[in-house]
């Protein structure tokens, strides 16, 4: 707590050096998000699998490259017609003049009614041309044509991931200033907190940006540094102000304020941005490339805006002074500021504290009621589906779906190492093109293709290749027919392709959940434990976090799943859950709840060591940090229910999960159910230490405070000293 003190103390005599370092870093992030370009990718798929393997060893086939596709139907003429014929042609000109491959020779999904696909490599097209070139035919002598693929797919991600970061910006920060006004009562208290959100962002964005250079990051992970970036600004310079603010209401010199601010707040920030950085690095676990991608990026920016708290603030602090206070909103931000809180959250806690064990009961109840859904919770991988239906890939996706039984015009693929003209790899592909024409979900014509020292064969899976028709396939294939193909032992067979890489990914996130929930609850265990030298608190406490995390589980089942409510709030309705999303919903939730529950526990065992009255001290916690821990937990709220609002479904329930939580947590938990389980336990609390009779140092205690803090003089009534 010490070295935060010197940092504010220091930050604050040097205030224009300081202002002028920050300039420099955002600038220089401003410069590397126009100027460098991006290479992130947003292909899922589990590091390692068996699928990633297969489509390795296809590289080596002479067709064995993933290729793109462009669907040309016409209602009015036949395939083997001359217009057909030669609208096809047309395609195969403007492909190769624009620099494409043609593919000859691949075989495209059969099965379609008066529709085509031509396969091409994209070679030294830019995806943007061809797009607007087979574009240009659609429609054209009734053609329809659309372009699809990986790189097309890419460039729709990268399109609405983009348009959904600026759907949240824009709402979010006027959500949050709004908030802000209502918390602090005048515009430059408002302002400062939003100032820090966006440097964090920007900064945490061109940061970001330089990494992917050096590492292939997911392009969804600069939508969790916008919402994390604005968010974590936010709440730790609102945290660190009010601090600041409350010590000037006490007549304290502006020095000492800004040192008192440091030394208890941005020590808070610093234990809270640890704790996030930490539970979020329990991703590294996943072999899956995206939430390393999200993890990395969220990482990046709680090191960012805990920077900006310890420093740029209290800089921004000293120019500013008792400007704070300033350009107060008519006649309500007057009350605001001059208000005394304290009135409702006292009433509230002596309601709880004085019934605890009904008030945990309901309390807990409303929770496993909202968390009973998450028990149907499946897993999937949305893909091309999720992308809006304006989008050119997300069109030609449909035209491909309604041409063709199959999804997609990349195969299904059996890889087999070892020499192609040996009579057991023969026999066995012999056998198994004979149990694969057996069952209808797969389709050809088998194709085989050979090369040295390895064999493959092709074929298609009806339907989406994510749907449950086509995973149950993949797993009849791998787990029954491969096998009794009988395969010589020394050849290594490997099923790859896109159902393949789906049912992988999606099964790598399930093997790794238990792996990631203990590490994260044994890590907050240990934390709060030392904290507060006590195992009652920290099991309480992730007992209560599991309620929350719980009941956002519930919720999204609840909406996306089960589809209630989901057209009346403008969200998708998918079969299944995003498979990150629940893994990264956890990491998150875990650490930021962690600040609020430190800042509530913290005050509430300050004042139990002075008085060792646990009713008194509870609501002396919830009096003291009730405002600042709801105006915290809303704003954050309204930033991630800004990033519901985009298209994509992975980030309506990302944004939905975390908003729905810690409303949850800052309204039910902090108000209702950590006041009536710390009374219903009493000195068992703290146990083993109070009870021992053990000296308790575990925080050092702030100043004492009345049980209502004194008011915060109206602007222009506090001298500077």
């Amino acid at each position: 707590m010490e070295i935060t003190a010197r940092l504010a103390r220091a930050s604050a005599r040097h205030p224009w050096l300081v202002l002028v370092l920050w300039l420099a870093v955002v600038t220089a992030s401003v410069a590397a998000l126009l100027l460098v370009g991006s290479s992130m990718v947003t292909k899922v798929g589990a590091s390692g699998s068996e699928s990633s393997r297969a489509e390795q060893l296809a590289k080596r086939l002479p067709n064995g490259e993933t290729h793109e596709g462009v669907v040309v139907r016409s209602k009015q003429f036949s395939l083997h017609s001359a217009q057909f014929q030669a609208e096809l042609k047309a395609v195969h000109d403007r492909l190769q003049r624009l620099g494409a491959t043609v593919v000859p020779g691949a075989a495209p999904p059969p099965g379609g009614v008066n529709a085509a696909l031509v396969l091409f490599e994209v070679g030294n097209a830019s995806p943007g041309v061809v797009v607007h070139a087979i574009g240009e035919l659609n429609g054209r002598h009734g053609f329809q044509a659309g372009v699809f693929g990986p790189h097309f797919f890419d460039r729709d991600f990268d399109t609405a991931a983009a348009a959904d970061l600026r759907t949240a910006e824009e709402y979010g920060i006027a959500a949050a200033l709004i908030l802000l006004l209502l918390v602090f009562g005048t515009v430059v208290a408002a302002l400062l907190p939003l100032v820090l959100g966006l440097v964090a962002t920007l900064v945490g964005l061109g940061v970001l940006q330089a990494v992917s250079q050096a590492i292939q990051l997911s392009v969804f992970s600069r939508n969790i540094v916008a919402g994390m970036g604005l968010a974590l600004g936010i709440d730790y310079s609102l945290f660190m102000l009010s601090r600041y603010r409350e010590e000037r209401a006490h007549e304290r010199p502006e020095a000492e304020a800004i040192e008192a601010m440091g030394r208890y707040a941005s020590h808070a920030v610093v234990v809270s941005g640890t704790v996030v950085a930490v539970a979020l690095t329990s991703m590294v676990l996943v072999p899956d490339r995206v939430l390393r991608s999200l993890a990395l990026g969220a990482g990046i920016v709680t090191v960012i805006a805990v920077t900006a708290a310890l420093t740029l603030l209290p800089a921004l602090l000293r120019l500013f002074g008792n400007a704070t206070n300033r350009l107060a909103i008519p006649v309500l931000g007057r009350r605001i500021v001059a208000a005394r809180p304290g009135r409702i959250w006292s009433s509230v806690a002596r309601r709880v504290t004085a019934q605890p064990l009904p008030a945990f009961v309901v309390g807990a109840g409303v929770m496993l009621a909202l968390a009973t859904p998450a028990l149907t919770l499946k897993l999937g991988a949305a893909g091309a589906n999720s992308l809006p239906s304006d989008l050119p890939a997300k069109r030609a996706f449909h035209l491909l779906q309604s041409s063709f039984r199959s999804a997609t015009a990349e195969p299904t693929r059996v890889v087999i190492s070892g020499d192609p003209s040996s009579v057991g790899i023969q026999n066995g592909v012999g056998r198994l093109e004979h149990l694969l024409q057996k069952d209808h979900v797969f389709f050809g014509p088998i194709r085989v293709e050979k090369a040295p020292g390895l064999t493959a064969m092709s074929f298609y899976v009806t339907g989406d290749p994510g749907g449950r028709k086509a995973i149950h396939a993949i797993e009849r294939l791998r787990h029954r027919y491969v096998p009794q193909a009988g395969f010589p032992e020394s050849s290594d067979v490997l099923v790859g392709g896109p159902s393949a890489d789906t049912l992988d990914y999606v099964q790598s996130i399930k093997s790794s959940r238990f792996r990631v929930f203990v590490f994260v609850l044994a890590l907050s265990f240990l934390l709060l434990a030392i904290a507060f030298r006590s195992l009652v608190v920290p099991a309480k406490a992730l007992a209560l976090n599991l309620l929350s995390v719980g009941a956002a589980y519930g919720v999204l089942v609840l909406v996306f799943q089960d589809g209630v409510g989901a057209s009346a709030l403008g969200l998708h309705h998918a079969a299944k859950i995003e498979a990150w999303v629940p893994m990264l919903l956890f990491a998150l939730l875990f650490g930021l709840s962690m600040d609020y529950h430190v800042f509530l526990l913290s005050r509430i065992r300050e004042q139990y060591r002075e008085h060792r009255d646990t009713t008194e001290a509870v609501v002396f916690g919830v009096v003291s940090t009730g405002r600042i821990i709801t105006g915290a937990a809303l704003i954050i709220v309204v930033i991630f229910a800004s990033l519901a609002r985009g298209n994509l479904v992975m980030f309506q329930e990302l944004g939905l999960g975390v908003a729905v939580a810690l409303l949850l947590d800052a309204t039910i938990v902090r108000i209702v159910l950590v006041p009536a389980a710390m009374s219903l336990l009493g000195r068992w609390n703290w146990w083993p230490s109070e009870l021992s009779r053990e000296p308790v140092d575990d925080l050092p205690a702030a100043p004492t405070q009345r049980l209502e803090p004194a008011a915060v003089p109206p602007p222009g009534l506090v001298r500077r000293r």
